[in-house]
């Protein structure tokens, strides 16, 4: 009985390490998909954490109105939920170098369209 609990074990802790592909040098598996999502659960509960104190206690004292408040600590949210998720990718071994041409050409061309939308 107990070999047999072993061998399930051993055969479990192998299908989760099993890697599903590969991006570029990146062995993605169920285990790095499993941890990935625990991160991106913990830095979602963080930045709503981070939204509430910025709006309910910082800002508040301030003197700023609702607007103000809404407006600043959803995006300082947004901002620090959006860094802390490429670094947990990155930590996580995906590499994001080759997407920050594409980004950045894509605000680029964006910039350049906002700034002929009043002219048109």
């Amino acid at each position: 009985m107990n070999s047999q609990l072993q061998q399930f074990l051993f055969n479990g802790d192998q299908f989760i390490k099993a890697t599903l592909f590969k991006v570029e040098d990146a062995s993605i598996s169920l285990l790095w998909l499993l941890k990935l999502a625990l991160a991106f659960l913990i830095i979602t509960i963080l930045s709503t954490l981070l939204k509430r104190l910025l709006k309910q206690r910082l800002l508040l004292k301030l003197g700023m109105s609702q607007g103000h408040r809404e407006t600043i600590s959803t995006l300082l949210s947004y901002g620090a939920g959006s860094l802390r998720f490429v670094i947990a990718l990155q930590a996580n071994g995906l590499n994001l170098a080759p997407l920050a041409v594409a980004v950045g050409g894509l605000g680029l061309g964006l910039a350049l369209v906002c700034k002929r939308l009043p002219r048109t």
